[in-house]
């Protein structure tokens, strides 16, 4: 005969019956309840593989660190699989970056270590005149023979001059001068021609500047700007650009060339510009580093009357920016307060300041010059000559 318990399962009580009372095979699917069979009820390693339904294994089931080196297929972690800056430099296998990965541009001078560039890694002709610091190259980096024809002074004819450069102690003669003009070549070695001496010495003597007139323009309205390049040397080329600008703005020769930049609303903010000049074959750059700024800044107009169009607007001397200003206007009585502002700007209050400051209303109206935005104040004035306070901010 069974006992009887309650199964918390099934919700209601339950026969135990003696495993000799069961025949063998005779408890089939439909005799087992739902959820009847618990994890006590499984044997250990009975769920295999065929027992689980296709993707039924989901991630909550998957235990922490489960998912071990082998268990993973051959190139299955794929570039999606990998977070963001995942790949640490331990990860990176010696010697395994090869210059394919490298980008380009991505070898920076902060990624080369101190005297990491060897003679070998220069290419032939790579390094140029620009890239030898003034006075850096010293008596004893000149061959033997080259240094015995710049010393000997017992040739005869008269040394080259002081005003192409050279010290009174090393003497060029005139026959040395006439000897060398081209390529000297003495034991099957080259040097360098007297002429290209001659050459960095009138361009290191030359100077070169560049101007802009006026460094601060007022925007709002179309403006220009003047650019001077010169030189105290006949230039071969002369060249301005512009920052941003891949070809030169303008292109000359000789001493001096000039051009006119416009300038209008949306410039504002810093031009920058650069001269290139080429003597003697050599080129020069001024400045050397950086730009010559031109800075585009902006002004404001104030005024008052009975209606905007008959209003005389007074321009402001100084540039301004976003915050505030006081300004002292007359007003007639029934005068309004207008003011323009450029686009590029909000006006946010209007105060009238007396022994304390009263703000005073204000509505935007259509400006009718180009660039800018007009604002009229709400209520008429009195007759008098008061000091306002506007303020205005970066639209």
């Amino acid at each position: 005969m069974p006992t009887f318990r309650e199964d918390l399962h099934l919700g209601h009580e339950v026969a135990l019956w003696e495993t000799d009372d069961i025949r063998d095979r005779a408890i089939t699917s439909q005799k087992i309840a739902l959820k009847a069979i618990i994890t006590e009820l499984i044997a250990d390693l009975a769920v295999t593989t065929e027992k689980l339904a296709n993707l039924s294994v989901t991630t909550p089931k998957i235990a922490e660190l489960a998912v071990v080196t082998s268990k993973l297929a051959e190139l299955a972690v794929t570039t999606e699989k990998v977070a963001e800056q995942a790949i640490t430099t331990e990860k990176i296998h010696d010697l395994a970056v090869v210059t394919e990965k490298i980008a380009e541009l991505a070898v920076t001078t902060g990624k080369i270590a101190d005297l990491a560039v060897t003679t070998e890694k220069l290419a032939d002709g790579a390094v140029t005149n620009e890239k030898i610091h003034d006075l850096t190259i010293s008596w004893l980096k000149l061959d033997a023979d080259l240094q015995n024809i710049i010393a000997s002074r017992e040739e005869g004819g008269v040394a080259l001059s002081n005003e192409w450069g050279n010290s009174t102690l090393i003497g060029l003669t005139q026959k040395m001068l006439s000897e060398a003009l081209g390529n000297v070549h003495k034991d099957g070695n080259n040097f360098i021609s007297l002429q290209q001496q001659i050459d960095q010495i009138v361009s290191g003597g030359a100077t070169v500047n560049l101007t802009a007139s006026p460094t601060t323009v007022f925007v709002g309205v179309h403006r220009n700007i003047t650019l001077n390049a010169t030189t105290n040397a006949q230039a071969s080329s002369i060249k301005i650009f512009k920052n941003g600008v891949a070809s030169p703005i303008a292109t000359g020769s000789g001493t001096s060339k000039s051009y006119t930049d416009a300038i209008t609303p949306a410039a504002r903010g810093n031009s920058q510009y650069y001269a290139e000049f080429v003597i003697s074959g050599i080129a020069k750059r001024y400045p050397t580093s950086g730009f010559v700024n031109v800075q585009a800044v902006d002004k404001i107009y104030t005024g008052a009357g009975a209606t905007y169009g008959d209003t005389t607007m007074v321009e402001e001397t100084s540039p301004h920016a976003a915050g505030t200003f006081n300004k002292q206007i007359s007003t007639a009585d029934g005068d309004y307060l207008f003011i323009e502002v450029p686009d590029n700007f909000n006006l946010t209050s209007i105060k009238l300041v007396s022994t304390y400051e009263t703000s005073l209303a204000f509505t935007q109206i259509e400006s009718t010059r180009t660039g800018y935005k007009a604002y009229k104040n709400d209520e008429p004035r009195g007759a008098g000559t008061y000091t306002y306070k506007f303020t205005i901010a970066n639209a």
